[in-house]
């Protein structure tokens, strides 16, 4: 069946065009800057039928083997959607020169986006499983929790907050397909809730468009279900929506970080929130 045409500036909520046209210029001639080129990287994993924040229950949160540090943010999502086994440790290319590290045959490294000195620089990483001659820490995999677990785990977010009541779907509403798909819709809405509580925004629930909002409830949530060991559905894996994602990127190269920066002080505050619940 043949789509009607739509309305991009309308569907994304973003002016294009000219934007767009500055984008293609930008990547045939290679003049993004540090941020620029992080979004391309999106975009053309975007374009390889990968959405880089989704991910399985049992992806690791990506750690920086030097300092033992998680990856936050932009970085963590890159390197989860170069997915490489259970191994959650990834080493810089300067460590690696240091060490005399080397890369197996045909690996490629991954950007991540560091700040030195005030400014924002491009450095590769490489997860353990790709270099040569590592011994490999033990490893042990990872074993998905009991549907039972998993709802305490999403419903304890939302037990305390005022405005889990106005939450109108439940698990009923989607019999015969993954139940990961309310949790991801659920820790969604929760995003939204705080969104526009703590911006003062007055705005609709709506997590099947594609504009800079929903980008924000969507990489909220997905941070949320990485915390809780929760796969997000590849619910919007379609060429069509895949195509709106793109759009949006290449409109503005600073949506993905507005909208990560966003979503991690969400995150934070309700890890900060969750911290307290268990000590009272």
């Amino acid at each position: 069946m043949k789509r009607e045409s739509i309305n991009l500036k309308k569907v994304c909520n973003v002016a294009i065009g000219d934007d767009i046209g500055a984008y293609h210029y930008k990547r045939v001639f290679c003049r993004f800057d540090a941020k620029g080129r992080i979004n391309d990287y999106f975009i053309r994993k975007i374009e390889n039928k990968v959405i880089p924040w989704y991910a399985t229950w049992c992806q690791p949160w990506p750690v920086n083997y030097v300092d033992r540090e998680p990856f936050r943010g932009i970085n963590g999502f890159l390197l989860r959607s170069n997915y490489c086994g259970f191994c959650p440790y990834w080493v810089p290319e300067s460590y690696m020169d240091e060490k005399g590290l080397t890369a197996r045959k045909r690996e490629r490294g991954t950007p991540v986006i560091l700040k030195k000195e005030g400014e924002h620089c491009i450095e590769y990483v490489y997860n353990m499983r790709q270099l040569e001659g590592v011994a490999m820490p033990a490893i042990k995999k990872p074993e998905k929790p009991p549907a039972q677990e998993e709802a305490a785990r999403v419903f304890s977010f939302f037990r305390d907050y005022k405005s889990h009541d106005d939450f109108n779907y439940t698990l009923d509403d989607f019999t015969g397909q993954d139940p990961d798909f309310f949790y991801f819709l659920m820790f969604q809405y929760f995003c939204y809730t705080w969104y526009c509580e703590t911006y003062q925004k007055e705005l609709s629930f709506k997590p099947d468009q594609h504009n800079k909002e929903t980008l924000i409830y969507q990489i909220g949530a997905a941070l949320l279900a990485s915390y809780c060991r929760i796969s997000t559905p590849f619910y919007s894996i379609s060429g069509y929506d895949r195509n709106l994602w793109k759009m949006l990127l290449m409109s503005d190269c600073n949506v993905i970080f507005n909208a990560t920066a966003i979503a991690l002080k969400m995150f934070d505050a309700f890890l900060a929130a969750a911290e307290m619940k268990k000590a009272s």
